[in-house]
């Protein structure tokens, strides 16, 4: 008595998926029922995929878009848990009639899973949302893509992306972006962060400023903005941009303008084609604690 959107094998079971559970399938003795359903793992409204495509297989682990605007992980555990909160704005504004058009695949080189995805107005999957399984940080992209698949390229086990002509690339390299279905330069970098309250939730403080340290490639100029508490746009820094060379780390150092109670960071490339790492990112201890809003 369910609506079963497809099954995906994960350790030993068929994991079968509806849109508001996830269900292990399992052999039984008896011969004219094979096949018999146990307990759901969870049970959410909307907590399951779009479609099976939005499943992907990836870290000992099943990952995928929920119909409820969130990101879930099934762990070898057989817990599953909400990941998806610091990209909750940008699901949110995806086209709800394109949703069960999600498709997800694995990237083994750079461990990232990615989902194509219809934004806003889109006839078609031109965005790319990635998530790094490692460090739990989300990226963007735009490119167009209807279908993921792996396959071997040069002896290494390569996402491959389907495109809506009718062919196939060795995708997230640095020849593949734009909303085409191939291009020739590369995206830029685009990392994005929870909001954080810095160990003090409910109270509004005042501290000076954020230091970054980031891991250039070659030469990078990178952008870092942030949200204050319910701003939903991104404001620029005073020293908006940070530009740097060679391989060694780096540290970085942007003033907060106005007192807050949580702040979300954004860091992006400047140029398009260039790459970087955020290695971590910290705070001095407030200056002033202002009355708390609990």
């Amino acid at each position: 008595d369910v609506n079963l959107l497809g099954v995906e094998h994960y350790k030993d079971h068929l994991m079968s998926f509806t849109e508001d559970s996830v269900f292990p399938v399992y052999a039984t003795p008896n011969a004219t029922l094979p096949m018999a359903f146990q307990v759901p793992l969870f049970s959410e409204r909307g907590g399951g995929p779009p479609n099976i495509h939005a499943v992907v297989k990836a870290n000992d682990r099943l990952y995928w878009i929920s119909k409820n605007y969130d990101v879930k992980r099934l762990n070898p555990t057989g817990t599953v848990d909400s990941i998806g909160f610091a990209i909750q704005p940008f699901l949110r504004g995806l086209s709800d009639s394109r949703r069960v058009y999600t498709v997800g695949g694995w990237e083994p080189q750079y461990r990232i899973v990615w989902w194509a995805v219809s934004d806003g107005s889109d006839s078609q999957n031109n965005d790319a949302v990635g998530l790094q399984v490692d460090t739990g940080q989300f990226y963007f992209r735009t490119i167009s893509r209807n279908a993921f698949a792996n396959r071997t390229v040069s002896g290494e086990l390569r996402l491959i992306g389907g495109g809506y002509s009718g062919f196939f690339y060795n995708d997230f390299d640095s020849s593949t972006t734009g909303d085409l279905d191939d291009s020739t330069s590369a995206i830029d970098a685009d990392i994005m962060t929870p909001r954080h309250h810095l160990g003090q939730p409910g109270v509004v403080k005042k501290i000076p400023y954020l230091a970054v340290e980031f891991d250039p490639i070659s030469v990078e100029v990178v952008t870092v903005q942030y949200q204050l508490d319910d701003n939903t746009t991104w404001s620029s820094f005073a020293e908006s941009t940070l530009t740097m060379s060679g391989t060694d780390t780096q540290t970085g150092y942007f003033t907060i303008p106005a007192p807050f109670e949580r702040i979300r960071l954004r860091f992006r490339d400047a140029n398009s084609g260039e790459r970087f790492r955020v290695m971590r990112y910290g705070f001095p201890r407030p200056l002033t604690t202002f009355v708390s809003r609990n």
